[in-house]
């Protein structure tokens, strides 16, 4: 019995690897829609026309990511990055400046996590039928609360408070 556990686990191995690479194919395309772009701090709110492109450059490891902002108030704003697939099978994003930041696929959806300036960022792309739920929120690291439990175990928990949000449903659509 452990024999056929161990034969099964090898022939189970190749599967795993193709997973990541197989669940980006299913974000390749042109995809559009309105983003909300929240300040919780500055009680702001406004919205801007995105599009999305997605597509494979080099054969299984590298896609392009093209975001796009159109606001009519001031200009348009592309975002020209790449998503790349790292040599442990992960992903990693690529902004083309000598920023790379790690990402994660599970469970059919993109996660990333950074810290730029005094702020931690996440970010989360997830396929939702054929559209794209994009959202990413940033925290300030000023605006923090600590608690400590010192029963059994000394524990501390830093909680964070979320002051800025930009998020949208983008849609595939076709080129203009």
């Amino acid at each position: 019995m452990l024999r056929f556990y161990f034969v099964f686990c090898l022939l189970f191995i190749p599967f795993l690897g193709n997973t990541q690479e197989k669940g980006i194919i299913d974000f390749i395309g042109y995809y559009a829609g309105e983003m909300q772009l929240i300040n919780h701090d500055k009680n702001a709110y406004n919205t801007v026309f995105v599009t999305l492109d997605i597509h494979e450059t080099k054969k299984d490891s590298v896609w392009s990511y093209i975001m796009t902002y159109n606001s009519q108030t001031y200009g348009s704003m592309t975002k020209d990055y790449e998503i790349q697939l790292t040599k442990e099978g992960g992903f990693q994003i690529d902004e083309k400046n000598g920023i790379v930041i790690l990402m994660s696929f599970i469970d059919g959806c993109f996660y990333e996590f950074f810290e730029s300036d005094d702020m931690y960022f996440y970010v989360t792309m997830r396929k939702r039928k054929k559209n794209i739920q994009f959202e990413l929120t940033g925290l300030p690291k000023w605006n923090k609360r600590e608690a400590f439990l010192a029963t059994e175990a000394p524990l501390a928990i830093t909680s964070y408070g979320t002051t800025v949000v930009q998020k949208a449903l983008l849609k595939p659509t076709k080129r203009k």
